[in-house]
C-alpha cells in the first residue's frame, strides 16, 4: 500500500491510512473506530479518529495510483468475475440496509448487498 498512499504526504497520515484499512477489513460486528481500534493491537482511537475526520484528503491521487496499478496487474490475459453478496443486518440505520432475500441466511431479512467485480487468471 505504501505507494497508494504516498500522495497522503506525512508518514503519520500514511500509517494510520494502512491501520484504517487494516481495520476495515478485519472481520468485526461494527466497523466504526472504537471497535475497530480494539481488533487492532497498537491502535489508538484518538489517532484514527483524527485521521477518518480532520485529515486533508487525496482520494483523486490515491484512485489514479490505484488505477494505474490496476491495468498493470490486469494486462494479461483473465476473466472478470461479477458477483454479489448479502450481510445481514440487525439495526436500522446501515446505508442500503433494507429487507430482501438474504443469501448469508437464507431467507428474507435485513440485509445490504455489495457487488463486487473481481478479475482472476490462469496464475491466481
Amino acid at each position: 500500500m505504501e505507494d497508494l498512499l504516498a500522495p497522503l504526504g506525512r508518514s503519520d497520515r500514511r500509517h494510520w491510512a494502512r491501520v484504517y484499512n487494516v481495520g476495515m477489513l478485519l472481520d468485526g460486528e461494527r466497523e466504526s473506530i472504537e471497535p475497530m481500534a480494539g481488533r487492532i493491537v497498537g491502535a489508538s482511537v484518538q489517532a484514527l479518529r483524527r485521521f477518518a475526520g480532520q485529515s486533508p484528503r487525496a482520494a483523486k491521487a490515491v484512485q489514479r495510483k490505484l488505477a494505474h496499478k490496476e491495468v498493470d496487474l490486469l494486462s494479461d490475459p483473465g476473466v472478470w468475475i461479477l458477483d454479489e453478496t448479502s450481510f445481514h443486518k440487525a439495526g436500522a440505520y446501515s446505508v442500503g440496509m433494507a429487507r430482501r432475500d438474504c443469501g448469508a441466511l437464507g431467507k428474507v431479512a435485513n440485509c445490504q448487498v455489495a457487488v463486487s467485480l473481481d478479475w482472476s487468471s490462469a496464475e491466481g
